[in-house]
């Protein structure tokens, strides 16, 4: 959701419920200076691709369930589907950080999710507005979340590049209050 809120930037959100057309008023979520994935899906069609077939049915299933039967949706809410240049288009002015932490043991979710998101930031364009790291965990799926560990120093790290980024690179006052992070 987090690649979705980066890409929306330039789409006004308009609240669906409510508002007559005359007091329709544009709605926009702050972008965020950075996104963490754990243990994501970056691209809905791929999945259902690569998962052995015994599971195949479980996958569809679930993605149907989500977006409904036209495969034309599951590519558009695939954040690796959309280019570096629309991310850096769409997400607004500055630097972002994109940081993705998967474990090689992840049983749910295969490593080919992490390639087709990494495909998507390994050419640079404009410079280097969007710094694209990987962070490589340990444990099975469900034990990166409900352990902790993982999900803890996933968290610490992209604190500490984000915060490493703001401090190497002076912000215009663009509105945004930068926490400083003590630690």
């Amino acid at each position: 959701m987090a690649f979705q809120v980066a890409l929306s930037q330039k789409v006004p959100w308009i609240p669906s419920t409510g508002a007559s057309a005359e007091g329709e008023t544009e709605c926009r979520v702050e972008p965020p200076m950075a996104i963490l994935g754990v243990e994501g899906i970056y691209d809905f069609p791929l999945i259902v691709k690569t998962v052995p077939p015994e599971v195949k049915d479980k996958y569809v299933k679930l993605t149907r369930g989500a977006f409904g039967k036209d495969e034309e949706v599951w590519l558009e809410v695939s954040p690796a589907q959309y280019s570096e240049a629309a991310y850096m288009r769409n997400w607004g002015g500055g630097r972002h950080l994109v940081i993705v932490a998967h474990s090689w043991d992840d049983e749910l979710v295969d490593w080919e999710q992490v390639r087709a998101i990494t495909k998507v930031f390994s050419e640079s364009v404009e410079g280097d507005r969007i710094k694209f790291e990987v962070l490589e965990l340990k444990g099975k799926h469900h034990e990166v979340w409900e352990k902790g560990h993982e999900l803890a120093r996933a968290i610490a790290e992209a604190i500490r590049r984000l915060k490493i980024m703001s401090n190497a690179e002076p912000r215009r006052n663009s509105g945004v209050r930068v926490m400083k992070v003590i630690g």
